[in-house]
């Protein structure tokens, strides 16, 4: 409790007055209620007086009637005049202001550390209980403390007028317990303040979280949506480029690559090939047959395709037989060939043994474009992608 002199009471003690002495004798065993009615009791007996006004403020301040107090010291002044005692009214507004804040700040310290409000019961059988009833929000400690802190700046400048007019150990005392006090007030705001930035600051990067979450989940969703549109894509695909659907491989008697071609399905367009001269095997020939062709006849092998790097081989002209060999060793030199690529004459027929022998690499030629189509329908099918 903050002290103060009682000059007053003291005084008071010496005066014979019934209510008055029990107002005294009330405030000194520390019954401030009894105190405040035996005062505003002598005040109606005796009339009223500057004395018993202070009295009667200082017995309210101890009961914690705050408002009451303050309006009894500014009835003092009014009554004593020019014999007011400053250095008692500036000490006693300076009294009133710091229990002022102390409960303020009693009732924030009680809020901040009050649970959170239960939502109200509602009865589920009746549909119109709870309908339009909105949640009070609690208290907020903080405005109390700013209020708390204000009260106790007053208290300070309250008591530091006090001095001025009388310089006594009970003033100087209570001017320093408010400074105190106003300091831990200050820092007990900037830490609510602070924490509750911080809470602010975490909400804000909770709300970061859920919101990438959110766009996480809609950009996996859209991924997933374009895999199921792709799917029935291939699925699509697949159903058209189904085998059963294919045609069958012709076994019958060769026919022109060129027609069979045309026959192919619609959606398949293989690469064209140029129509092979006779005597001049297509690479694509050389890679794929490593044997010797079943016909006696031609008993040269290709060659392997060349590696990256080394020369290319010109294509070499089919052995001849004896009769041919006979007919080129009477022909002059110069003279142009008859059965060498590129160089017949416009006009001139094909012999026999040409026409046997272009008739067989056409037939070769056929058979493997057979087998790549036939491979290339099943590594689509393989690979289950039509690209």
């Amino acid at each position: 409790m903050m002290a103060f002199p009682n000059l007053l009471l003291l005084a008071g003690l010496l005066l014979p007055s019934g209510e008055r002495e029990a107002g005294l004798l009330a405030y000194a065993e520390g019954r401030y209620a009894d105190a405040v009615t035996a005062f505003r009791a002598a005040i109606a007996q005796e009339g009223d007086s500057p004395e018993l006004q202070f009295d009667l403020a200082m017995a309210l301040w101890r009961a914690g009637q705050h408002q009451e107090a303050r309006a009894a010291a500014e009835q003092y002044v009014r009554l004593a005049g020019k014999s007011v005692r400053q250095e008692l009214y500036d000490g006693l507004l300076g009294a009133i202001a710091y229990d002022e804040a102390k409960a303020l700040e009693a009732q924030a310290d009680a809020v901040a550390s009050a649970p959170p409000p239960m939502p109200p019961v509602v009865d589920p059988n009746d549909p119109q209980a709870g309908a339009g009833a909105t949640p009070t929000a609690p208290p907020d400690p903080l405005p109390m403390l700013k209020s708390a802190l204000g009260k106790v700046n007053t208290a300070r400048d309250n008591f530091f007028d006090a001095i001025e007019a009388r310089r006594t150990p009970e003033l100087l005392r209570n001017a320093e317990r408010s400074l105190r006090y106003a300091a831990e007030l200050q820092k007990k705001i900037e830490e609510l303040e602070q924490q509750r930035e911080e809470q602010k600051s975490d909400d804000k990067n909770d709300k970061k979280d859920d919101d990438k979450k959110d766009d996480d989940k809609k950009q996996d969703d859209k991924q997933d949506e374009s895999k199921d549109g792709d799917q029935k894509n291939d699925d699509q695909k697949q159903q058209q480029q189904d085998p059963k659907d294919q045609p069958k491989d012709d076994k019958s008697e060769p026919k022109d690559p060129s027609k069979q071609d045309q026959q192919g399905k619609p959606d398949e367009q293989p690469e064209a090939k140029p129509e092979p001269k006779p005597g001049d095997q297509p690479r694509q020939e050389q890679k794929q047959e490593q044997q010797p062709p079943p016909d006696g006849n031609d008993q040269a092998a290709p060659k392997p395709a060349p590696k990256e790097g080394e020369a290319k081989d010109e294509p070499q002209p089919q052995p001849k037989d004896d009769k041919d060999k006979t007919a080129d060793a009477q022909k002059p030199d110069g003279a142009a060939r008859q059965d060498a690529p590129g160089e017949q004459m416009g006009g001139k027929e094909l012999t026999p043994e040409q026409r046997a022998r272009l008739l067989k690499e056409l037939e070769k030629l056929e058979q493997l474009m057979k087998d790549y189509r036939a491979g290339a329908r099943q590594r689509r099918a393989a690979g289950d992608k039509d690209w």
